[in-house]
């Protein structure tokens, strides 16, 4: 399947700046926000023209750490979480791997895992959608 010119384009489009933010404890570092990637395929590749798959995801830590706060110590739980995802345009599929952490109190454990799995499944997605040019980041 060849794209159109129409879709080489948006293809080719620089990432608007406002699709871009900064994690909220490390200033440093930025990321693609989902939503932008996800509503950016939609329109590039029209909301039945692509689909995705998670391919596996597999838990690289589940662990209740204890921490030292300004009351005293508190136990929390940590959790990372390895994603496969696979996207599919026509005939073109991308495979890529994510991670994803959730830190939950250690009595909302779930929560934890809950957060790491979808961080995980949206970094692999997006980083498949990136390798179809510039505007998914």
């Amino acid at each position: 399947m060849g794209f159109t010119i129409e879709t080489k384009h948006m293809l080719a489009e620089d990432l608007p700046r406002d699709a871009v933010a900064r994690l909220p404890d490390n200033a440093n570092i930025e990321y693609v926000r989902a939503w932008y990637v996800i509503d950016r395929a939609n329109r590039v590749f029209g909301f039945d023209g692509w689909s995705y798959s998670v391919i596996s995801m597999q838990s690289l830590r589940d662990e209740a750490v204890t921490k030292q706060g300004k009351d005293g110590p508190y136990v929390s739980r940590e959790a990372i979480v390895q994603a496969i995802v696979e996207v599919v345009v026509g005939d073109v599929k991308r495979r890529d791997v994510g991670i994803g952490t959730g830190v939950a109190s250690e009595r909302n454990a779930s929560q934890a895992i809950e957060l790491a799995w979808k961080a995980a499944a949206t970094d692999a997605l997006k980083r498949c959608l990136r390798t179809f040019g510039m505007g998914f980041g």
